[in-house]
């Protein structure tokens, strides 16, 4: 797009629609010269020109924008300005504003000039359609400003400073801005009288929602750089917003006096409330077009932002920015928080920016003591009556003022380093006394000291704050109070946090009911709770609660919040993780990875939410087989999490629990098995001994031992988790589920056939006693060590006969209903060498699934029935499961790869001898017979030593 293109949009008229029978021999067509200028094509029309794209051929061939101006005009006396304009435009020389080559006029005596031609959009559509943050706009912004200092700098003052003469275009990938039209609104004016205020287009010279208050005067007189400095402030304005300060249909109805008037006397709205005009869909787009939701938005604009648009807009030029520098400085003061000119000097401002300040110099400062200070207004509003407000906003301001931040100024003054924890530390230790007789204040300090604690990672210091907070709530304020409610929920989230599943329920179910009474069920408070007691259900196993709550929770949230809410994204990573145990991986994969995206754009690569959606991502990837990228994934997240967090916070250890996970997937063992094991011990350090996402690592941890034949080892560390889970977790929940058939394979591979007895008969004697599950978890154990009686490729552990009357048992107590039960039987039968019961048997369970309307047989029955008319048994490893599941699935190449890495290990681990290589090696000749590579499959089947 050219130069001036994006004027025709001003006008409501593109290229295509120019008008150009109405205005003579002004339009000149493609393919005429002007002076040494071929035209091209037709760019644009503005108030007083139009504009071509035109091809200069002497003294150097080159593309400009050629502007030629409108008849009507004092053709001598314009010439002679655009001459000295064009001098003076000649001493520019800045990446950032676009050059006047040359001026003159046409045949016809009317003016022309000739300037670089930008290939470039509006700053503002090119920040909507890349969807830049704040930051990123300011960042743009502030180049713009720097060329406009370099302008008047030369005496240069531009008068016509809007989105459409700012365009953006790409050099090597970067986003370079571009100011256009440079002295030209000055080289063509005119004294403005009402007469020649509006071309007979109706546009003003200028463009009257950018106009300064001077420039709507009309006369011409009294117009200095400050103008300009108006006009960066709404192009500002717009860039934050998505809207200008005024609405251009107010400021074009009612003639020149109304548009003197609105423009001299009606003060914008801040920044932060102008949002509150548009509709809600037109405030989601603006606030998406951030990377932002709406409430996001309002509160990064709030403060700074606010006064430095205001600042550069006010209506007294000598109370504006004294220059386009000087507006860039406080630009800058926001982006590095310090405080901004234009800001109110006031103490809690100051202390705010005092404390982000503190961000470099530890990591997370800022964030942590901010959760401190975010309260505050709370604090005051919620102070008890209103006669006590004042006193109580002066203990807080007193407390974070005079104990809190001194305590940051003394230890700057000792040490290199102010750490986190030392503020926090210190900032607890002062409390302790501080607000005698004011307990709903010190309530609500301890509520945040122990977010902050939480943001840090420290649970355990969290917890005495947040329990104190919650004792404070219910002895003085009723228990269904707002502020009681709030002091429930987040102890709650530090109980889920900490693994604590069974004490965090009953206070999130609790915060949840009185929260839909009292907010209503589409709250943001009321969806955030929804979300965590979900997320507890799915850890306490009740997988039909969390189904009522996070569904229910994302979508309100989705269709009331956006996807950009942070509330929403949280919901969208519990409903990931549900679907992940109900093993909906197809849900999860929309889930999972939309989520990080928008979290990675909503609120950076370092958050918390961000790295929950990387290990979960990461890990999807692994079990899809897509190892190098998973890996890639993984690792980038476990340095995010050392970099940002360091190396003791629980997001860091379940960084590298997950990394080690997906080694471990890949059979890459001595990878996986530091990682497990430094990833286990810091969490029984840190979160103490029993947290799920800990005990799940360390029985991944016992399946890497497991495969360097390091049994005992993993025997003793399968019992420790078994204990834990039994200790602390609900019975039946997903780490039991998972570790007790490991046992039994370990048994397997272990060759201790006594063993897989013995804790065969041990499970189901606890399912008695507990009363757990009734017949389909004993139906399930049995069948499972029916299975490792008919299959295992080990003749220590195969016996025919107990595989069949296991089998028939896990049967009868399923009512013949369970295809996969059926499948053991048969393939018990063909064990034990009973190759017509076998067949039968199979196609027994093949006909079930058929008739229940499965949309297609499982690829291992018919395998294996193919297998018993042939008179063959069935064999499967312990480590062949996931690789044929891969193999079920069509997804050979990473089959493939995961048969070889496993191979590798068992090789190295426990010898060619063992019974994993004969299953492995089966497992490869059955990849290649399925995936139609006979020969292949023919060499490994060479390979196989001779069946036990």
């Amino acid at each position: 797009m050219g130069n001036l293109e994006n004027e025709a949009k001003d006008e409501g008229t593109g290229p295509e629609q120019i008008p150009t029978a109405d205005y003579g021999e002004a339009a000149v067509g493609p393919g005429a010269q002007i002076g040494p200028y071929k035209l091209v094509s037709i760019l644009g029309e503005g108030g007083y020109g139009i504009v071509y794209l035109a091809e200069q051929q002497r003294p150097v061939k080159r593309r400009v924008a050629l502007k030629v101006i409108k008849p009507g005009m004092d053709t001598k006396q314009v010439i002679a300005r655009f001459e000295a304009e064009r001098q003076a435009l000649a001493l520019l020389d800045h990446p950032n504003i676009a050059h006047v080559f040359s001026a003159g006029a046409t045949e016809a005596e009317r003016p022309y000039f000739a300037m670089e031609y930008v290939k470039g959009v509006p700053i503002t559509e090119h920040c909507d359609r890349s969807r830049l943050t704040i930051n990123e706009r300011l960042a743009l912004f502030l180049a713009v400003c720097e060329a406009v200092q370099h302008a008047h700098q030369k005496g240069i003052i531009h008068r016509d400073i809007k989105p459409s003469n700012i365009l953006v275009f790409f050099e090597n990938e970067r986003a370079i801005p571009k100011v256009i039209d440079f002295g030209i609104a000055k080289a063509i004016s005119q004294p403005l009288t009402e007469r020649t205020l509006y071309t007979e287009r109706g546009q003003l010279v200028g463009t009257l929602e950018y106009m300064s208050p001077e420039q709507a005067e009309m006369t011409g007189q009294d117009i200095d750089t400050r103008s300009d400095i108006y006009s960066l402030g709404v192009v500002l304005y717009e860039l934050l917003t998505g809207v200008l300060p005024f609405e251009s249909e107010t400021l074009r109805q009612g003639g020149p006096d109304h548009l003197r008037q609105v423009i001299r006397e009606e003060e914008p709205k801040t920044p932060s409330t102008c949002l509150s005009r548009l509709t809600r869909a037109d405030c989601t787009r603006v606030a998406g077009q951030r990377r932002s939701d709406a409430d996001s938005l309002r509160r990064k604009l709030r403060g700074d932002l606010d006064w430095i648009t205001l600042k550069a807009m006010e209506k007294d030029r000598t109370r504006r920015y004294g220059s386009a520098g000087e507006l860039a400085a406080d630009i800058r003061r926001h982006l590095n928080d310090e405080p901004v000119a234009a800001g109110p000097p006031s103490t809690l401002y100051h202390m705010c920016k005092c404390i982000r300040r503190h961000q470099a110099l530890t990591t997370g400062l800022a964030a942590v003591l901010l959760v401190l200070l975010v309260g505050v207004a709370g604090i005051v509003f919620f102070a008890i009556k209103a006669d006590r407000q004042a006193r109580a906003a002066q203990a807080v301001t007193d407390f974070l003022g005079q104990d809190l931040l001194g305590s940051i100024a003394l230890q700057q003054a000792m040490s290199q380093q102010v750490t986190v924890r030392s503020i926090l530390d210190a900032a607890a230790e002062r409390l302790e006394g501080n607000f005698g007789g004011k307990p709903l204040v010190e309530a609500s300090i301890r509520q945040y000291l122990g977010q902050a604690y939480i943001e840090l990672g420290d649970y355990q210091q969290a917890e005495p704050h947040l329990q104190r907070a919650h004792d404070l709530h219910r002895r003085d304020l009723d228990e269904k109070d707002l502020l009681t409610l709030d002091s429930a929920n987040q102890l709650g989230r530090l109980y889920m946090l900490q693994g604590r599943y069974k004490e965090a329920e009953p206070l999130l179910t609790q915060a949840l009911a009185s929260r839909r009474r009292l907010l209503g069920p589409d709250h943001p408070d009321t969806l955030q709770t929804s979300v965590w007691l979900g997320m507890v259900c799915v850890d306490l196993d009740r997988l039909d609660r969390a189904e009522e709550l996070l569904p229910r929770a994302f979508e309100s949230c989705d269709r009331l919040l956006g996807k950009q809410n942070l509330i929403t994204l949280e919901a969208m990573y519990g409903l990931g993780f549900l679907r992940v145990i109900q093993a909906r991986h197809d849900e999860v994969a929309s889930l999972v990875f939309e989520g990080w995206q928008l979290a990675r754009n909503v609120v950076g690569e370092g958050h918390r939410l961000t790295l929950d959606f990387m290990i979960q991502g990461a890990w999807f990837e692994a079990r899809d087989g897509q190892f190098e990228q998973a890996v890639s994934h993984a690792r980038t997240g476990l340095e995010t999490c050392l970099r940002v967090l360091g190396k003791e916070h629980p997001q860091t250890i379940m960084a590298m629990g997950g990394l080690g996970h997906i080694y471990a997937m890949q059979h890459k063992c001595e990878l996986a098995e530091p990682l497990l094991v430094e990833s286990t011990e810091l969490g029984d350090s840190i979160l103490g001994p029993g947290h799920d996402w800990i005990l799940f690592y360390r029985f991944i941890l016992g399946d890497v031992l497991v495969e360097q034949g390091q049994y005992q080892r993993a025997e003793s560390l399968y019992e420790e988790v078994l204990a834990d889970a039994r200790r602390v977790l609900p019975e039946g929940n997903m780490i039991l589920r998972n570790t007790m058939p490991r046992m039994r394979r370990l048994y397997a591979v272990w060759e201790r056939a006594d063993k897989l007895q013995d804790w065969c008969s041990q499970e189901l004697q606890w399912l008695a006693q507990a009363n757990d599950g009734g017949d389909s978890s004993m139906a399930a154990i049995l069948n499972d060590l029916a299975w490792l009686q008919a299959t295992y490729p080990s003749a220590a552990i195969r016996d025919g006969a107990k595989a069949i009357e296991n089998a028939r048992k896990a049967c009868e107590l399923s009512g013949w209903n369970r295809a996969t039960f059926i499948d053991t039987l048969a393939a018990a039968y063909a064990e034990a060498g009973d190759f017509v019961a076998a067949v039968r048997e199979e196609e027994k369970a093949i006909e079930l699934v058929t008739r229940r309307g499965g949309t297609s047989v499982p690829t291992g029955f018919v395998r294996r029935l193919s297998l018993y008319k042939s008179g063959r048994a069935f064999r499967e490893s312990v480590l062949t499961i996931r690789a044929r599941a891969r193999i079920a699935e069509a997804k050979y190449d990473a089959a493939e790869q995961e048969l070889t890495a496993l191979l590798t290990s068992l090789r190295q681990y426990v010898g060619e001898t063992h019974p994993e290589m004969r299953g492995c090696i089966l497992a490869f000749v059955e990849l290649y017979e399925v995936w139609g590579r006979p020969e292949e499959a023919q060499r490994w089947r060479s390979q196989l030593p001779p069946e036990e």
